[in-house]
């Protein structure tokens, strides 16, 4: 469910937006009912051969420093493919032939803001990160297939990675190692 046409924007931020509205119920009496909109996201598992890329981000406020997977907001006016191409050069510095879209999914119905999960192969490039020096600091590294799935099944990653790369853990604990890497890597 979308935020309706008749919603009122009650809250405008940096980030959010906060609608309001009066729905009308079963039983035809009505009920003021909310929603946030949020950019939607992009998120990309940038593989090669033997292994995948991922990203160590501190951000300035944050407890601690996550393990996570490249990606950020989908600005206004971008396709998720531009913005997946955007994010993975500036947070890796890597250029990829070929970005498949492998899930899209909007994790609440009242925040609406939808994830879209890319695998990046193809490597034709590496140039240098250009990542925002004052917002975050990120580095990027490569671990085997192995390391990645030991580290997605175990408590290594952000929550939030886990939890938007559900349709690979799923296939992970379904499936044989060896057919997983083979999909990571475009085999049919």
């Amino acid at each position: 469910m979308g935020i309706p046409n008749n919603a009122e924007l009650v809250y405008e931020g940096r980030v959010f937006k906060v609608y309001e509205w009066d729905q009308k119920q079963f039983d035809g009496s009505t009920k003021r009912f909310e929603a946030v909109d949020r950019p939607n996201v992009v998120l990309i598992l940038p593989v090669v051969e033997d292994g995948v890329y991922i990203i160590e981000d501190e951000q300035p406020g944050r407890d601690e420093t996550i393990m996570t997977i490249p990606g950020g907001w989908i600005k206004e006016g971008q396709s998720p493919l531009e913005a997946a191409k955007i994010e993975l050069v500036e947070e890796t510095g890597m250029v990829f032939e070929d970005l498949e879209l492998f899930d899209q999914f909007n994790l609440s119905s009242k925040v609406h803001q939808y994830f879209y999960i890319y695998i990046a192969r193809n490597l034709v490039e590496q140039g240098e990160q250009s990542v925002d020096i004052d917002g975050e600091r990120i580095r990027h590294y490569k671990v085997s297939f192995k390391k990645f799935f030991e580290m997605l099944l175990g408590d290594k990653f952000h929550r939030r990675a886990y939890r938007e790369l559900h349709k690979l853990v799923l296939m992970i604990l379904n499936h044989d190692e060896k057919e997983v890497i083979k999909f990571l890597n475009g085999v049919k």
